[in-house]
């Protein structure tokens, strides 16, 4: 009887043990995004009210776009090439209107995220790797604080914006903290980089000989999964889907704009004095772009 005793106590000791662990990882995490918080808070120069990720979302499921655009041209959304066909967490409903819309002679993407509007923890997002949870914080902090202050632009210039202070807020959260990988850090800027200058290349390419958008969409699709054979989990989540259309048209949106706000930003030299920049911004895509090369 002693031996089943003995193996039944260390069960339970290796039990206790992994809870506790699994509990110290959650805290650790939890900690972990608070200080991101406050480092970016510095950074942008705007503290967040509310529940900038202090809550826990209600599912852990990701949240998720699907775009819809018809074959040929790559647009831009509620043109008549393309459309949103759906936002939010429900798969079903998800598949389902993807399915309507394919019947309809759409391409369709559906875009999953565990990083939108609401900032919202959840398990997904802290199962990323600490330069991950990074990006993700800075990008949504940035759409929330323009929002917040009633800073309208264009889209494009909205996404754009995001990721340029996803990736370079990293950055500096890496050097300055030690609390991020540097070199991973690097290593997610990079790759993100060169998919945006891929996608550029594809989408002049398809704009241009709309007749050759399959065979494009096809070279197109193996350079990425390539690119991200060096990515992270992620960016291959973000971006890690089959190319088509709507992938390029949701990618159309801020790959054009964002080296020109990155140039912004090595001129202005701090993410504060590009959120000023930002502020001043005129209507119109052309006019935004003409506007900022003054800056750069």
């Amino acid at each position: 009887m002693l031996q089943p005793l003995r193996k039944n106590t260390c069960i339970v000791f290796l039990l206790l043990l992994l809870f506790a662990s699994a509990n110290a990882h959650g805290s650790n995490d939890s900690l972990f995004i608070s200080d991101l918080k406050k480092f970016a808070f510095s950074e942008t120069g705007y503290e967040l009210k509310g529940d900038f990720y202090i809550t826990y979302a209600k599912q852990d499921n990701p949240y998720i776009w699907l775009v819809a655009a018809r074959p040929g041209k790559i647009g831009r959304f509620n043109d008549s090439t393309s459309r949103l066909a759906y936002a939010g967490y429900d798969e079903d409903v998800a598949k389902s209107r993807e399915n309507e819309m394919k019947e309809k002679g759409y391409q369709t993407f559906p875009y999953k995220t565990y990083g939108n509007a609401a900032a919202q923890l959840s398990t997904g997002l802290l199962s990323y790797p600490g330069e991950a949870q990074s990006f993700i914080v800075f990008h949504e902090l940035t759409h929330n604080t323009l929002a917040e202050l009633h800073i309208r632009m264009p889209y494009e210039f909205n996404e754009a914006l995001s990721d340029v202070i996803g990736n370079y807020g990293t950055l500096d959260y890496a050097e300055a903290e030690g609390k991020v990988d540097a070199k991973a850090a690097k290593n997610q800027v990079r790759v993100n980089e060169k998919l945006y200058k891929h996608f550029n290349t594809y989408i002049e390419k398809i704009n241009k000989h709309p007749e050759k958008g399959k065979s494009y969409h096809e070279s197109c699709g193996k350079k990425v999964h390539h690119l991200l054979k060096k990515a992270n989990a992620f960016q291959k989540d973000r971006f890690n889907y089959t190319v088509n259309n709507a992938y390029l048209l949701k990618n159309r949106n801020y790959c054009m704009e964002y080296f020109l706000l990155k140039r912004v930003l090595i001129k202005q030299k701090t993410i504060q004095k590009l959120l000023e920049v930002m502020k001043t911004l005129p209507d119109g895509v052309e006019e935004c772009e003409k506007y900022l090369e003054k800056f750069t």
